[in-house]
Parts: C-alpha cells; structure tokens; sequence
C-alpha cells in the first residue's frame, strides 16, 4: 500500500538569497508547459509595474532555455487596475463617514424599530453587516422573514 501524495501548496516560499521573479517566471513557464510560446491566458498581478520588464526578460529567458526563441506574453498588471477592469463600479461609492451619515439619519426617522438604542451605534452596527453581507455575496430578500432566514443560516443559526 502506498503512502497518499502530500497535498501540494500553490504558494511558494523563495529562498532569501533567490530572485523571486526568476522563480514566477519558472513557475509561470512550467504551468503553462504545453501552451508554450502563447502566455496569454495567464495574467500577472504585481504590486509594481517597475518590476515588468525584468520580470518579462525572466519569462523570455526561461522560454529561450525550452527552445522558444519567442514569447506571446502574459497580461501583467497591478491589483487595482486588475480589479477596476474585472468589476468597474458604475456608480458613486459612498465612503464609509457619508454612509454612516445617510444611514443613520434613515434610522432616525424610523426611531420606533430600535428602541433606545443610539442610531449612530445602530448604523455602525448594521454597515458592519452588510460588509459581511456583500463579502459573502448574500442578496437582501424582499421580505423580513426571508432576510432573518438567510441571516440566521450564515451564522449557523438554527431557528
């Protein structure tokens, strides 16, 4: 009987005295093996955009020694850039003052459903929820019953 293959890490740890581009490089080039010399279905998040040119002469390098003289590069661009592509927000994102502000303001005129309670602290409270609430990609249903449901479930609460 044969011992189960240990579980492969897809984070690499490089060595203090190791270039890490060379090792993304490598590990781009061997990934995308049978794709060779075309990276373009692979994209590239860097923190920098300075660290491009060495990172792409490192792919080149690295396909030249598989005995590809050439390369159809990866995309290669910033986390930001990378997000505002995929999920370009279309409309104004309050930031989180003018959001506390409009919220509570809405509480204040609804003053009969929290009792006591400070509608600032209220306001704190609920915009904490629905970060969560959009972290975890969960939708507000349009009924009450509905909403304290979903919200019961994704805390595990049994009701």
């Amino acid at each position: 009987m044969s011992a189960p293959d240990p579980v492969r890490s897809d984070n690499d740890l490089v060595p203090f005295g190791q270039d890490p581009l060379a090792v993304a490089a490598e590990r781009i080039l061997e990934h995308y093996r049978d794709q060779l010399p075309d990276l373009s279905g692979c994209q590239v998040l860097v923190v920098d955009e300075r660290c491009a040119a060495q990172f792409r002469a490192q792919l080149l390098n690295g396909a030249e020694r598989r005995g590809f003289p050439a390369l159809l590069g990866p995309g290669m661009e910033r986390l930001d850039q990378w997000l505002n592509r995929v999920s370009a927000v279309t409309q104004t994102v309050l930031n989180r003052p003018a959001q506390e502000l409009v919220l509570a303001e809405a509480l204040r005129g609804a003053s009969g459903i929290y009792a006591d309670t400070d509608p600032w602290l209220l306001a704190d409270q609920l915009l904490h929820l629905f970060d969560e609430m959009t972290r975890s990609d969960m939708t507000v249903a349009d009924e009450f019953d509905e909403f304290l449901q979903r919200l019961g479930e994704s805390y595990g609460i049994r009701q």
